[in-house]
């Protein structure tokens, strides 16, 4: 039998920690989304209130994106991974334990700052990957996050059918993906 040899795009130098990061972003993005409705019956929102701290999480990565290229520039792509992904794994495991909505506003517009930092590092990364092997590699790149974000949400979907409250779900995945 003839072993299947991997894509060549796939043996670039960097590809697959930079991929990586796109599947990663997405997962705990894909665990986070299915849990929503139950983190606004933990803190008892309003549909209003809900859609206010989605629109703090949205403000925060408004404002990464606008101040984070200079941070960037500072850390580095690799720290800026380093940074922010953690952070926005850990933004997100935080909330079920968070005392009140209030400072789950403020732990939404932290998580917002750290996609957008963590954005602008892995889109940043995938276009030099692109410039130093002559390769199209974007799409491929923005293919990872569309998995990662699939097998979150089937995680996600999939803790949450089995009945496990936000704050056992998160235990479980979220501070692995952290680490990771």
């Amino acid at each position: 039998m003839e072993k299947l040899s991997k894509p060549r795009w796939w043996t670039i130098a960097g590809v697959q920690p930079v991929f990586s990061m796109f599947f990663l972003e997405a997962f705990v993005l894909g665990n986070w989304i299915p849990r929503v409705p139950d983190v606004k019956s933990l803190f008892d929102l309003t549909a209003t209130q809900l859609g206010a701290c989605l629109f703090v999480l949205a403000s925060g990565t408004l404002v990464s994106f606008l101040a984070g290229g200079n941070l960037l520039k500072r850390l580095g792509l690799r720290n800026a991974c380093m940074l922010s992904m953690p952070l926005w794994a850990l933004t997100v495991f935080a909330i079920p334990f968070l005392p009140n909505a209030y400072v789950l506003a403020t732990i939404m517009f932290a998580a917002g700052l750290s996609i957008g930092l963590l954005e602008i590092a892995m889109n940043t990364a995938a276009d030099r990957l692109e410039r130093q092997s002559g390769r199209r590699l974007m799409s491929k790149a923005h293919g990872f996050w569309s998995l990662g974000s699939l097998v979150g949400a089937l995680v996600g979907g999939g803790i949450g059918g089995l009945g496990l409250s936000v704050s056992m779900h998160f235990v479980l995945v979220l501070p692995a993906t952290a680490l990771v």
